[in-house]
């Protein structure tokens, strides 16, 4: 569900657990991308620009 990029608070909601903390805690390490790709969307949203790859810093 994750990688598909289903919303977390649905994946949390569907695997019963009681915050969604738990969720981000337990599987955060199989979306490596998830903060790159909300940085680019973030950015292309307030400034109008595309950040490449390389622009970002891990």
């Amino acid at each position: 569900m994750l990688l598909s990029r289903a919303l977390m608070v649905k994946v949390s909601e569907r695997l019963g657990h009681s915050s969604i903390s738990i969720t981000m805690d337990t599987y955060s390490h199989v979306m490596p991308n998830m903060q790159k790709e909300a940085a680019r969307k973030l950015d292309d949203f307030l400034f109008g620009s595309k950040i490449t790859e390389n622009t970002l810093v891990d």
